[in-house]
């Protein structure tokens, strides 16, 4: 988890994208050989990560009126004792959708602007 105290720049947005598409297009090649076919829907599960309850809540709030479920809202503590609050949401596509640029970028630039990570999505196959 990395630590964030500000909005990101577009070079740090870029760089996230960039790390999000190659676990995506591992993320895929893994589903698919469990038979799964990136064209069909699922409930796709977002997580992020918030520093604050302030910006945990105001990113739940934003995703849920983006047509979001909201999972969780949850707060935690690392072993150093650095407090953070999972968010995790979930919301019906493909999962080619859930693995593109536009995707991730979006929700990436989304967290972001909370001062919170976009940690990658998942689904349950």
């Amino acid at each position: 988890m990395a630590y964030r105290s500000m909005a990101v720049t577009e070079a740090e947005v870029q760089e996230a994208v960039n790390r999000h598409e190659a676990r995506n297009a591992e993320l895929l090649r893994l589903i698919e050989s469990k038979g799964a076919n990136a064209s069909d829907r699922y409930q796709t599960e977002h997580h992020f990560w918030a520093y604050t309850q302030k910006d945990a809540d105001g990113l739940a709030a934003e995703l849920s009126k983006r047509g979001y479920l909201l999972l969780a809202l949850a707060p935690g503590q690392d072993k150093d004792g650095t407090k953070y609050w999972n968010i995790e949401a979930s919301f019906d596509r493909t999962l080619a959708e859930a693995a593109s640029r536009e995707v991730t970028e979006e929700l990436v630039r989304l967290a972001g602007n909370f001062g919170a990570d976009y940690d990658g999505w998942g689904v349950s196959i």
